[in-house]
């Protein structure tokens, strides 16, 4: 049985684990309690992937399982704790808890990730380049996507990472980087039926085009995208795909369109619980509203205002404040800026030999897409 040092709070996840070899110890136990502690092992490896299995449907019940059997993790091994924390994280992310997604990431770093297998290492990495996106460290983002695609050992793992990387090229306003590569997921992904990569890509590459200002040449790359997630049954990118479309509507005077979708697109936001979607929603209504009605009144801006301040998305913030103005919206519109990376999760990052090896300077997207292509 593997023990550790833990503050467990079983209603809300305030654990940071203490781990490392130095920290874990055997004890010797009498038979009794090494039955004991075989049936709580079995347990804890039960709940783990119950949890598992409810992650991509209900992972609100993953997250419950997770939270609220905490104690059993002392009985597990440091693999297996890991495995623990990063569906932890996954849940969360999953369910908009950002607090919770950060304080798991603080326990993943805490382990010895080289001892494990190769493709827990990229998920470490991945999901580490996605706070640092997050929280507006582009160039940290860049580098870290980049170390994980060269540690990366699968064709799911490049195709989510490289789409990843052209994110943050796109944040940088690189935008022909940022369109190399998610042409090049989006070809390799229809080769190998990755369903998911081909939705992420398309939606993706909408989004650059409407950041160039082709609204019309982005619609039926959301169109796809669209299909895609609904095929893949992924309610919440079905959501995002159906408003950015939407949006792509409004754009390029497609009203009869935008009217037909905006059904559905209601009733999708009907059944989301994310704050942002909702907000982001609401205010693409105030756009065709003002557009219907020739401008804006006070009131029209005021809930524009609101409703903006309350998408915590960087990216859909810079598309509407670019856009705002040719409906009549006025002011200035608050960006988003979280708050600085935790110097812990930086200083994991840095002190990583595997991502040494591979530099600090940046592959271009055009070698980057070639390596994807290549790859069997």
């Amino acid at each position: 049985m593997y023990r550790l040092q833990t503050r467990i709070g079983l209603h809300r996840f305030t654990m940071r684990t203490v781990i490392g070899l130095s920290l874990l110890w055997y004890l010797p136990v009498s038979a009794q309690d090494a039955s004991t502690a075989d049936s709580q092992i079995e347990k804890g490896r039960a709940l783990y992937a119950e949890a598992n299995n409810y992650l991509m449907t209900m992972p609100a019940r993953a997250l419950n399982t997770l939270q609220n059997n905490l104690p059993f993790l002392q009985y597990l091994s440091p693999e297996e704790q890991f495995d623990w924390y990063f569906a932890t994280y996954r849940a969360a992310k999953a369910m908009d808890k950002s607090a919770i997604a950060t304080q798991a990431l603080e326990s993943l770093v805490e382990y010895d990730v080289n001892q494990f297998r190769a493709h827990k290492q990229v998920s470490l990495l991945s999901a580490l380049g996605i706070y640092f996106r997050e929280h507006q460290a582009f160039t940290l983002a860049g580098r870290v996507f980049q170390c994980a695609i060269s540690r990366s050992v699968t064709i799911d793992q490049k195709l989510a990472l490289s789409v990843s990387l052209a994110l943050i090229f796109r944040f940088q306003a690189d935008y022909e980087s940022a369109t190399t590569m998610y042409e090049a997921v989006i070809r390799k992904a229809k080769q190998v039926g990755a369903t998911i990569h081909q939705a992420n890509g398309n939606n993706n590459l909408g989004v650059v085009l409407l950041m160039q200002g082709e609204p019309l040449a982005a619609a039926p790359h959301f169109a796809e995208a669209l299909e895609y997630n609904q095929l893949a049954g992924r309610r919440s990118a079905m959501t995002n795909s159906g408003i950015n479309l939407l949006l792509s509507y409004l754009l390029s005077g497609q009203k009869e369109r935008y009217l037909r979708l905006d059904t559905r697109v209601a009733h999708m936001i009907k059944g989301s619980t994310n704050q942002s979607k909702q907000a982001y929603y609401a205010a693409l209504q105030l756009l065709n509203q003002a557009s219907q009605q020739g401008g804006a009144d006070e009131k029209m801006q005021a809930d524009f205002l609101h409703n903006f301040a309350n998408i915590d998305d960087y990216g859909i913030q810079t598309i509407l404040a670019r856009i705002a103005p040719q409906f009549g919206m006025v002011g200035d519109l608050p960006v988003f800026m979280p708050e600085k990376p935790l110097p812990a999760l930086i200083d994991w990052f840095e002190a990583q030999a595997i991502c040494q090896q591979v530099g600090k300077e940046r592959l271009s997207a055009q070698q980057l897409a070639a390596d994807l292509l290549a790859t069997r």
